[in-house]
């Protein structure tokens, strides 16, 4: 049986700064540790990885700041996409790494778009709603997704 020591309630682990920065010092360690793996052993291959940057103004304030800071850091091209959401519009950039589905690294970040771009026009979009005898099996329950 394995057991695991907890701080005492209250203490510095509980605040989610120090949450926060435990998950990201967590994170850090391990993609250097993979790094360092991969560099070392050449007699492994080279593993797939994905890193999904998910950004949100809960726990970003400057989101078109911290896009453009990963984009620069990153030493490749980025392809945008916009994809709809159940809460609106997401702009997903992708690093074009050269994955293959088996092996490299696959990049992403994402934002809201209404966060990170400006609207370029507007365009009619076709509403759902489901037909009588339709609505009658849901007894009243709402259509996920419907308009």
């Amino acid at each position: 049986m394995m057991t695991t020591s907890q701080p005492p309630a209250g203490g510095p682990a509980d605040s989610p700064d120090s949450s926060r920065a435990d998950r990201r010092a967590a994170a850090a360690a391990i993609l250097r540790a993979v790094a360092d793996l991969i560099e070392a052993r050449e007699d492994i291959a080279e593993p797939s990885v994905s890193v999904h940057f998910i950004l949100s103004a809960y726990s970003t304030p400057d989101i078109p700041a911290a896009v453009t800071a990963i984009a620069s850091a990153l030493p490749c091209q980025w392809r945008a996409r916009i994809s709809p959401g159940s809460s609106g519009d997401w702009l997903d950039l992708s690093a074009a790494t050269g994955k293959s589905g088996t092996r490299g690294t696959d990049v992403q970040v994402s934002a809201r778009a209404e966060e990170v771009c400006t609207a370029s026009g507007t365009k009619t979009v076709t509403t759902w709603a489901p037909r009588p005898a339709i609505t009658r099996l849901l007894s009243g329950r709402p259509v996920e997704g419907a308009l």
